[in-house]
């Protein structure tokens, strides 16, 4: 029993010398000197235990500290011996009510479950993408199988309609020669390319030739076109785009050719025109329908010109200003397929006429047709004081354009 606190120490006996006895109390030194206890304090420059004090026998300079592994001083650490301290009780296991074991049977039981459908959702999972897979490889080898068939079947009517196209053509070679006619072969693209050549080399002077080279064009077009749609079902890709070229170079052609005839009737006005000093001409083929007037008097009791077919209501203001006014109608469209037309296109131009011919003795003097251009005046009229109303057309409709049921 200790005197200074009243309790119980493990005691320690430690020689630090011969002549002293010290005793280690729970980390404190105590001496007996002349039957009396004395604390002794060791003054160490860091809290050392006593392994850490050096002895006599050590290599230190300092010889004030003993060294508790000294031989000859007992250990504890060595001797096995253990001190008569408290010892330490294991804490005892709680046990668990009733109501925490329902619970954790539960939990338990939770988990079990969530685990069983955990891993029946995965071999659902499995069986659905096992399921799908063999259905894309089914789909897969459905397609290949497919696609084998079509190709053989395009195959097969590609050639096929080489033959039918070749029977045709025999049938139609057989038909040209028991005919004898000798008019252009569109099948020849060297026939074609020699109607076009020598027409644009041709000076057209007079209408009546002119539409006669237009009827022409127009017989060798259709058959151009039957071709084309021949060639495109066929997939002839050479033979659609010569037809199609040869279309739009005659299409192009007989538009100059027009120009060329509006240019020479504008120049050689005095010669067609009438008793009202007037020139109105006009004619028509194939569904194409030209006419020109040009107002050489300036009547103002011109109200209205009439063409085959067709006619146009002028004002006052147009009747007293010299221009000329070219009308043109025919089925061709000339423009892409954004708008609906029914029936034929009506182009109106307004044409500025040329300088009038000049008589000097017995020549006449006059401008010459392939050095003029045709220059076109816009509507309403500029540096027209009076009204200037739209221009009414009036067209002459083909019975069968509007259709009536039967009653």
């Amino acid at each position: 029993m200790c005197g200074f606190c009243s309790k119980s120490h493990f005691l320690k006996k430690v020689t630090f010398s011969d002549s002293m006895m010290f005793t280690k109390v729970d980390g404190f030194f105590f001496s007996y000197f002349n039957n009396e206890l004395f604390l002794v304090f060791l003054k160490m420059s860091h809290a050392a235990t006593p392994n850490e004090i050096p002895t006599d026998d050590s290599t230190n300079q300092s010889n004030d500290i003993p060294d508790v592994n000294h031989q000859g001083i007992p250990s504890t650490a060595t001797s096995g011996k253990r001190g008569k301290g408290k010892k330490e009780k294991k804490p005892k296991k709680k046990k668990l009510s009733k109501k925490e074991r329902l619970r954790l049977k539960k939990e338990k039981e939770e988990q079990e479950r969530l685990e069983q459908e955990r891993i029946e959702a995965e071999l659902r999972d499995q069986r659905e993408r096992e399921y799908e897979q063999k259905k894309r490889e089914e789909q897969q080898q459905r397609l290949i199988e497919e696609d084998l068939y079509v190709q053989k079947l395009r195959k097969q009517r590609t050639l096929d309609g080489i033959r039918i196209r070749k029977e045709l053509a025999a049938t139609d070679s057989w038909e040209i020669y028991r005919k004898c006619d000798h008019f252009v072969d569109v099948r020849s693209q060297a026939d074609v390319n020699t109607f076009i050549t020598q027409w644009r080399e041709n000076e057209e002077t007079e209408l009546p030739n002119l539409f006669d080279h237009i009827s022409q064009s127009n017989k060798i077009k259709n058959q151009l076109k039957l071709m084309m749609q021949k060639a495109e079902v066929s997939k002839e890709t050479d033979e659609y785009s010569r037809c199609k070229a040869q279309i739009e170079a005659i299409n192009e052609l007989v538009q100059q050719k027009m120009e060329q005839i509006t240019v020479r009737h504008l120049v050689f006005s005095d010669k067609y025109s009438g008793a009202k000093n007037e020139v109105l001409i006009s004619t028509q083929t194939d569904g194409l329908v030209f006419g020109m007037w040009v107002n050489l008097s300036k009547n103002p009791r011109i109200k209205e010109i009439e063409f085959p077919g067709l006619s146009v209501e002028i004002p006052k203001s147009v009747a007293m200003t010299s221009l000329a006014i070219r009308m043109q109608m025919s089925d061709e469209r000339r423009f892409d397929n954004t708008y609906l037309f029914l029936g034929k296109q009506i182009l109106c131009d307004f044409l500025q006429l040329p300088a009038p011919p000049k008589k000097v003795g017995l020549m006449v003097l006059r401008q010459s047709p392939q050095r003029n251009s045709l220059i076109n005046i816009t509507y309403p009229l500029r540096n027209v004081n009076t009204g200037q109303p739209p221009l009414n057309f009036k067209v002459q409709l083909e019975p069968d354009f509007i259709g009536c049921p039967e009653a």
